[in-house]
């Protein structure tokens, strides 16, 4: 029984490590050409092992059927990004009525009981982004940008320009980064840090900042345009706070000192 109990904690420590380490895996640019089909869906149901979903747009490949269905590769998992092991990975496509955006490998081959051959399957245990989800008309994942990319990845995107622009811009991935198109060191500029009293914000496009402290807890929000617009600093304590300011297409985050 001690050996058994050693080894499960040995397990389980690799397991929560190797998880950690691959944290800064490719993104969904990067990812979805390995896959059969890219669409944009709306899950319609979930049942054991699997999830049905209506494709609203074929973004990649080829799919004539409306409604698809998607079943769980059986395991391992997605650790990674979902810090589970032994749960069902299709389920986490999503809820009913959610949509996502999701590059899918086609079951060519019966490896579980479950699986027919033609739908599809989640992808299983790897680091980088196969699914991007959509909210209030927002797309939100690890859309764009490279391995270890800091403020720079691109993790928002507005839906109906993120549909019109993929079919071109999943061709060459730097085209979502672009420095004509979107680039942090101008999307927002602000001045001075250190500051004891004010900060002044420039914006290149809309979008809402917030002033988080250092235990990650916002402290002021509000939406701004493309302007320039005062913070005030002298009612804060003296130490290191986050300056993030998020768009439609992206979040950009500085840190600044209040002395």
């Amino acid at each position: 029984m001690k050996y058994i109990i050693l080894l499960s904690a040995s397990l389980a420590f690799f397991s929560s490590t190797f998880a950690c380490s691959c944290s800064s895996g490719q993104s969904f640019c990067n990812t979805h050409s390995r896959y059969s089909i890219t669409a944009s869906c709306v899950v319609v149901n979930t049942f054991s092992h699997g999830v049905s979903v209506k494709v609203i747009n074929l973004l990649n490949g080829n799919e004539n059927r409306d409604t698809i269905t998607i079943w769980d590769i059986g395991g391992p998992y997605n650790m990674c990004n979902d810090y589970i092991e032994f749960a069902s990975a299709a389920y986490l496509v999503g809820s009913i009525g959610d949509t996502v955006i999701l590059a899918l490998p086609l079951i060519d081959s019966v490896i579980n009981s479950w699986d027919v051959i033609g739908d599809y399957r989640t992808p299983g245990f790897q680091c980088d982004e196969y699914r991007l989800f959509v909210k209030n008309n927002v797309v939100y994942g690890f859309i764009s940008g490279w391995k270890f990319c800091n403020n720079d990845c691109l993790r928002y995107y507005d839906y109906n320009d993120f549909i019109s622009d993929f079919p071109a811009k999943r061709l060459n991935c730097e085209t979502w980064l672009a420095i004509d198109d979107f680039s942090s060191n101008n999307i927002l500029t602000f001045y001075p840090n250190p500051t004891s009293s004010v900060i002044t914000i420039k914006t290149a496009e809309r979008g809402t900042i917030s002033v988080m402290n250092d235990l990650g807890q916002i402290i002021d929000s509000f939406f701004v345009f493309y302007n320039e617009q005062q913070i005030l600093t002298d009612k804060l304590a003296k130490g290191i706070y986050t300056l993030t300011f998020q768009t439609k297409r992206a979040v950009v985050a500085r840190k600044f000192i209040v002395q």
